[in-house]
């Protein structure tokens, strides 16, 4: 079938990247040593020992109560430090510069020109300089499951990611699949990313409200009595309505439901979540008692779920 000339709708798939298509959990340690070098060398300029020894027991400190430590941006919190591994990183991170008088002036010193606060221009830096160097190391059966639906006539593709696009690219090159271009390609397979969306771009000053069917207008997601999600996220808002505004049905898949899901789940559009190691019970919970909530324990499921969301639409459409 070509959804070009059928009057069905064509399906865009947003796709997370680390930790979605990837073993972040196996890459983690090394992005860690990894960050220990840059900040001992060029940031901070002390030994590598100490930088390794506070982050663990900062990391240590996290881990004994994760509800309370989280990913601030603009002074406001994208997501819980144990959403994601890459993110128990940057948590760490963020905390151990934080609460060390020396190493904040260090940081804020190195990062005079700011998009974000030093920390935060900081932990951005060691994570897109230093995960460009990890060998990617892809969850079993990413690529038949991208390429099957890269193949699909009315499916479209596309990865949408925090990091970097060239990164991405070159990471997926490595199984086979290039950045749709319109140059002639030496890759058979092909699919569009949107590299650096910012999911984690939080906003204070937003004043979009989504509508929720018990509380009303929020702007402040209450998961359970631990934990809550800011809903202020206006630049992911945007890049998922942009893939919509052509009448596309939208559907998100991914690792995080912080950075990925909360969006789509409260703009109405269906999200898939990936039961990766790390991801929280609380968050697993609330994905699955929502109505447009699903989650998969493989990425080899990813295609059937989504065959069950057109179905159930198609079955919704015929009542």
């Amino acid at each position: 079938m070509d959804y070009k000339t059928s009057n069905e709708k064509k399906i865009k798939v947003i796709i997370d990247f680390d930790g979605t298509l990837t073993q972040e959990e196996k890459q983690v340690n090394q992005l860690a040593e990894l960050a220990f070098d840059t900040l001992s060398k060029e940031i901070l300029k002390i030994p590598r020992e100490k930088v390794s020894k506070d982050y663990q027991n900062t990391k240590q400190k996290i881990l004994a109560k994760p509800y309370k430590y989280t990913w601030k941006v603009n002074g406001i919190s994208a997501c819980y430090s144990n959403e994601g591994a890459f993110v128990l990183n940057t948590v760490t991170i963020q905390e151990m510069l934080s609460k060390n008088k020396f190493y904040k002036k260090c940081v804020g010193n190195f990062f005079d020109k700011l998009d974000y606060d030093p920390i935060t221009e900081c932990t951005n830096y060691l994570f897109h300089k230093n995960s460009a160097l990890l060998k990617p190391i892809f969850r079993d059966r990413v690529k038949k499951t991208l390429i099957k639906m890269i193949q699909h006539p009315r499916i479209q593709p596309i990865v949408m990611t925090n990091s970097k696009t060239d990164k991405v690219r070159k990471n997926l090159e490595t199984i086979g699949i290039t950045q749709k271009c319109t140059k002639v390609c030496k890759f058979k397979y092909e699919i569009d990313i949107l590299g650096d969306t910012r999911q984690y771009h939080m906003d204070s000053e937003w004043d979009h409200y989504f509508n929720h069917s018990e509380f009303g207008k929020i702007q402040i997601l209450q998961i359970d009595k631990n934990y809550k999600v800011d809903l202020r996220r206006p630049f992911y808002y945007k890049a998922i309505l942009d893939q919509a505004k052509d009448g596309s049905k939208v559907i998100a898949f991914g690792d995080i439901f912080s950075l990925v899901g909360s969006i789509p789940l409260m703009m109405g559009i269906d999200f898939i979540l990936l039961k990766a190691p790390y991801v929280p019970a609380w968050s697993e919970k609330f994905v699955k008692k929502h109505p447009k909530g699903r989650v998969i324990k493989n990425i080899d499921q990813l295609n059937k779920e989504i065959e069950k969301i057109l179905l159930k639409g198609k079955n919704k459409e015929g009542d």
